[in-house]
C-alpha cells in the first residue's frame, strides 16, 4: 500500500497536507496520535469512502474493515452462525460454476467455450483461496478461540447486544480472509482470553496490518512499525518498531531537544555578558554596541545559533601597508585566549571585525542588500565582499580543462598512429623468421598467437610504466599551464587587498585565494579507456601488418628479404 502527497481539508480545516507513507505486504503498523487527528479519516480514505483533495493511495489487495462502532447494515433476522458462515462467499461461487459447466455443455461456439473456461479457472481459485472445503472448519476455530458461545450462533443477529455485535463483527472479520486488515480500536469489547487469542492470530497473519488502538500492551505485542500522525504538521511520520520503541525515540528527541534549548540558553547568557563587556571596555562605542545588543536581542527571541569561527585583533603597529596586513594577525581561538595574548582581560577587551561565510549557491550582492536592511547604523562599518577572484579563478580552471582534453585527444591519436607504424616495421623485419617458421611446419594460427602472446608480455609493462609517466608529465605541464593561466590574478587581488582597506584577518580569505598548484590523479576508467583503446589499436595493427606476410610462401618471403 502506497499513499502519496495526500492532502485533505473539511472546510477550512486542513487534516493532511502531503501526506506520504508506503507500507509492505507483511507490516503491522501502529497508529497513533492525539485526537482529532485524523487517524479514523485515514481508514475511510483507504476505503475510499471520502475522496482526497490532492494525492493517490494505491491498494492491491483485498481489504478487511473493523469499524470502532459497528453499523446495522445487516440481515437482522439472521442467525449468527448464517452471518459468520457469509463472510466467504463460497455457496456464491459454487452456483457460480455449476452454471458455467452448464452453460458449457450446450454451447458449440468456440470462442465462447475459451471464455467459460477462463471463468471456471478464474472461479476455481477463487473458491482454493476460501479452502472450499475446510471453510466451515476454520470458522469453528475462529469461534472458539474467541469465545463465543454455541447458544449465542443460533441467536438472531437483531437480539446481540453492542459488545457481542462487536465479537462477532471481529470474528466474521478474521474467518473473511482479506488480505490487508484496518482495525479501529479493536480491543474495546474483548475479555483477556479473546485479547490473547486474537494477538497470537493477529501475530501468524500473512499481510498487512494497520490498527488504532490505545492499548500500548497490545500494540506492543503485534507491530513492527509505528505511524505517528502530527496534528499540527497534518502529515505523518512512520517508525520501525513498535510503540514502546517510538516512545522512547521520542522522549530521547525530547532530551535532545531540551538540552540544546539550555545549551542555547547559555550561550545567550554569554553572548549578553560578552556585549556587557565590550560597553565597558570601550565607552567611546556604547550607542553602537547597544544597537548591536538590540538586534541580538531580537535574533535571540527567533533562537538564531552563532558559532564564532575566529577573531582578528586589526591592530597593526608595524607601519605595513594594507595588502601586506592581509596575511598578518589573524587568531583563530576563543575568546579568553583571544583577550590574553594581547594583554587583555575579556573586560577590556575589543573586537571590531566580523566574518560572515555565505553557504550555497548565493548571490551575495541580494545578501549584502537583505544585510544593509538591518536596524544598524552602517556608517560606522564597511560590508566587503570577498568572492572577487572566484570568476577569474572558475575561467582558468575551465581554460585547463579544455587544454587537457586537447593534449588528451591528440596524445591518445599520436600513440595509436606511431604504436601501428612501429607495429608494421616490426613485423617487415621479422619476415625471414616468420619464412622458417612456415618451412618447419608451424601453422599460421600458431605462428600469430605467437605474435599475440609476445605484444601482450610488451604491452603490459608498456601500460604500467605509461601511468606513472603521464602522472609526472600531467603535473609538470599542467602545473606550467596553470602559472600561466593564472599569472595575472595573484596581481589583481592584491591590488583590491591595497584598495579594500581591510585591517587583514579571516574576513580576506576570499581575497587571498586562488588556484596554486594541481594534484593530478589518473582516473581508473579513464586508464581503462586507454588500455582498451590501445589494445584495440595494437590487435588491429598486428592483424594487417602479419596478414600480409602470413598469405605469402616462405619462398616469397625469403625473396622479400634480399
Amino acid at each position: 500500500m502506497k499513499i502519496d502527497n495526500l492532502s485533505l481539508s473539511f472546510g477550512t480545516a486542513e487534516v493532511y497536507k502531503n501526506l506520504t507513507v508506503e507500507f509492505n505486504q507483511n507490516d503491522k503498523v501502529g497508529i497513533i496520535g492525539v485526537n482529532g487527528a485524523g487517524k479514523t479519516t485515514l481508514f475511510k480514505l483507504i476505503l475510499g469512502e471520502l475522496t482526497p483533495d490532492a494525492g493517490t493511495i494505491t491498494v492491491s489487495s483485498k481489504i478487511g474493515y473493523l469499524p470502532q462502532v459497528i453499523e446495522d447494515n445487516f440481515d437482522k433476522e439472521m442467525s449468527v452462525f448464517d452471518y459468520l458462515l457469509s463472510a466467504r462467499p463460497i455457496k456464491e461461487l459454487e452456483n457460480k460454476l455449476t452454471n458455467l459447466y452448464e452453460q458449457i455443455a450446450t454451447e458449440k461456439n468456440e470462442h465462447n467455450l475459451k471464455k467459460y473456461m477462463k471463468d471456471i479457472t478464474k472461479v476455481e481459485d477463487e473458491l482454493t483461496y476460501y479452502e472450499q472445503y475446510n471453510a466451515e472448519s476454520e470458522l469453528l476455530k475462529i469461534i472458539a478461540g474467541m469465545n463465543i458461545d454455541d447458544a449465542l450462533l443460533d441467536l438472531k443477529l437483531k437480539n446481540l447486544s453492542g459488545g457481542q455485535k462487536s465479537k462477532i463483527a471481529f470474528a466474521r472479520l478474521l474467518y473473511s480472509k482479506p488480505e490487508t486488515l484496518l482495525l479501529d480500536e479493536p480491543t474495546n469489547h474483548l475479555d483477556l482470553d479473546t485479547k490473547d487469542y486474537i494477538i497470537e492470530y493477529l501475530k501468524n497473519y500473512k499481510g498487512l496490518i494497520l490498527v488504532i488502538s490505545h492499548d500500548t500492551s497490545f500494540l506492543d505485542e503485534i507491530t513492527n512499525k509505528t505511524l505517528y500522525i502530527d496534528k499540527n504538521k497534518k502529515t505523518g511520520t512512520l517508525y520501525n518498531g513498535s510503540y514502546s520503541k517510538y516512545e522512547k525515540i521520542k522522549k530521547e528527541r525530547e532530551l535532545a531537544t531540551s538540552r540544546l534549548h539550555d545549551k542555547q540558553q547559555k550561550e545567550e547568557e554569554k553572548l549578553k555578558e560578552i556585549i556587557a563587556r565590550y560597553i565597558r571596555g570601550n565607552e567611546k562605542k556604547a550607542n553602537i554596541a547597544k544597537d548591536r545588543q538590540k538586534k541580538l536581542e531580537k535574533l535571540l527571541n527567533e533562537k538564531v545559533e552563532v558559532e564564532i569561527k575566529g577573531l582578528f585583533d586589526g591592530h597593526n603597529e608595524g607601519g605595513v601597508t594594507a595588502a601586506q596586513e592581509l596575511y598578518e594577525n589573524t587568531l583563530i581561538t576563543d575568546l579568553d585566549t583571544a583577550a590574553k595574548v594581547y594583554g587583555n582581560t575579556e573586560d577590556t577587551a575589543v573586537y571590531q571585525d566580523a566574518t560572515f561565510f555565505v553557504k550555497g549557491d548565493k548571490n551575495l550582492d541580494k545578501v549584502i542588500k537583505n544585510i544593509e536592511k538591518l536596524d544598524i547604523d552602517w556608517k560606522q562599518y564597511n560590508l566587503i565582499k570577498s568572492s572577487n577572484n572566484y570568476p577569474a579563478l572558475q575561467q582558468s580552471i575551465s581554460g585547463i580543462y579544455k587544454i587537457a582534453n586537447k593534449l588528451f585527444a591528440g596524445s591518445l591519436l599520436f600513440a595509436g598512429v606511431t604504436v601501428s607504424l612501429l607495429l608494421f616495421l616490426w613485423m617487415n623485419a621479422r619476415k625471414k623468421e616468420i619464412a622458417i617458421l612456415l618451412s618447419l611446419g608451424i601453422s599460421k594460427a600458431k605462428i600469430f598467437g605467437q605474435f599475440v602472446i609476445e605484444l601482450v608480455f610488451v604491452s603490459i609493462p608498456a601500460f604500467i610504466g605509461s601511468y606513472f609517466l603521464a602522472v609526472y608529465t600531467a603535473s609538470m605541464i599542467g602545473n606550467n599551464i596553470l602559472s600561466k593561466v593564472t599569472g595575472t590574478i595573484a596581481k589583481q587581488i592584491a591590488k583590491q587587498g591595497a584598495s579594500s582597506q581591510l585591517g587583514g584577518g579571516a574576513e580576506v580569505d576570499g581575497f587571498n585565494k586562488t588556484l596554486t598548484s594541481l594534484e593530478i590523479n589518473i582516473s581508473p576508467k579513464l586508464m581503462i579507456y586507454v588500455v582498451l583503446f590501445m589494445s584495440i589499436v595494437l590487435i588491429i595493427s598486428l592483424l594487417i601488418s602479419s596478414s600480409s606476410n602470413l598469405k605469402k610462401s616462405p619462398k616469397e618471403l625469403l625473396i622479400d628479404t634480399k
